[in-house]
């Protein structure tokens, strides 16, 4: 498998932002809303995008929710990070 280090960068600087705050990681964990990640209107949402974005404004919104649901297959134990590399 070839390695994509910027995906796997962006997903590594959102796993180690998330794990800071033990609550974002079960909630990332557990998240299970209808609308999914993109129509949530749940300000931790809003917080991890802030706080991911404060040092390096790279994620469009779309990147940004395909790296929430790639942590999330990392907190449920379904996917590693070296999955990503």
């Amino acid at each position: 498998m070839e390695s994509n280090n910027s995906s796997y960068k962006l997903i590594l600087d959102m796993y180690n932002h998330i794990i800071k705050n033990p609550e974002w990681v079960d909630f990332i964990r557990d998240f299970n809303d209808n609308g999914g990640f993109m129509y949530s209107t749940d300000e931790r949402i809003s917080d991890i995008y802030k706080g991911v974005n404060a040092e390096n404004d790279i994620h469009s919104g779309a990147s940004f929710l395909l790296c929430l649901r790639k942590c999330q297959s990392i907190f449920n134990g379904v996917r590693t990070l070296d999955d990503f590399k």
